[in-house]
């Protein structure tokens, strides 16, 4: 295996041993479904979102000038969203949370509610925020664009 292959498989593994690790009462006998749609607008202003609904998750991305860059955000928005889900963490809890941080956000900050280490799923944002990187660069992206796009949403 290469290195790149080796970090990715471990993080793969690593997203495994949390889902099995969490607590008896957060499993879901339900077939999983996840459904990742790119869209012209959000709820509110922000590059990804995600919703559980009675039928799966729902993850919303908006439209950007590279399909990549769609499902980097993407695949984050699921990894952040299922492992909020095992924690316990509601979407409500992060939704308030983001819209909060949205009112008071300063002009020309372009930060990340979920890198706040006041969010409720500040570690699981993060632990998606890494597996996005190794995608990115598994497929060639430079994060300098792709951050300055996403940013931009």
């Amino acid at each position: 295996m290469q290195p790149k292959e080796t970090v990715l498989a471990a993080a793969t593994l690593a997203l495994v041993a949390t889902s099995a690790s969490a607590q008896p009462h957060h499993r879901d006998h339900r077939p999983l479904k996840i459904i990742i749609e790119t869209v012209d607008h959000q709820r509110y202003l922000t590059a990804g979102d995600w919703q559980l609904k009675p039928d799966g998750l729902h993850i919303f991305v908006s439209r950007m000038s590279d399909q990549r860059y769609e499902f980097l955000v993407g695949m984050h928005e699921a990894i952040e969203a299922y492992l909020c889900k095992q924690a316990g963490i509601s979407q409500v809890a992060v939704d308030r949370f983001d819209q909060a941080y949205e009112r008071r956000r300063k002009p020309g900050d372009d930060s990340d509610p979920g890198d706040d280490p006041k969010a409720p799923y500040h570690k699981e944002h993060t632990f998606a925020s890494k597996v996005e990187r190794m995608l990115a660069d598994q497929l060639r992206v430079s994060w300098g664009a792709y951050d300055r796009e996403v940013s931009s949403k």
